[in-house]
């Protein structure tokens, strides 16, 4: 009985607190990066929030343009914003 709490103990905690993946967003999404004859910029920030952590994000954006359009893209639990890297090349 104890295994079967120990099995579900680490299968939600899988699920609601997954571990945090640790990847240097320079390596996987560079400050510029051309795409389809698109120069894309990366603006990075962070946001404070109610517990005084801090929330990255990140802004990608056509450089030298004056549009106003915007996509806001929100990864999952246990997401990071590596994932926007696959997805660009199709809103760019």
């Amino acid at each position: 009985m104890q295994k079967l709490k120990e099995n579900f103990e680490r299968a939600w905690r899988g699920v609601i607190a997954p571990n945090k993946y640790s990847y240097n967003i320079n390596t996987v999404c560079p400050r510029e990066l051309t795409n389809d004859g698109h120069t894309i910029e990366r603006i990075d920030f962070s946001v404070p929030n109610d517990d005084g952590k801090n929330i990255s994000a990140v802004i990608l954006r056509e450089k030298n343009t004056s549009t106003k359009d915007v996509i806001l893209y929100f990864h999952g639990n246990g997401g990071t914003k590596v994932e926007i890297m696959g997805i660009l090349p199709l809103i760019v």
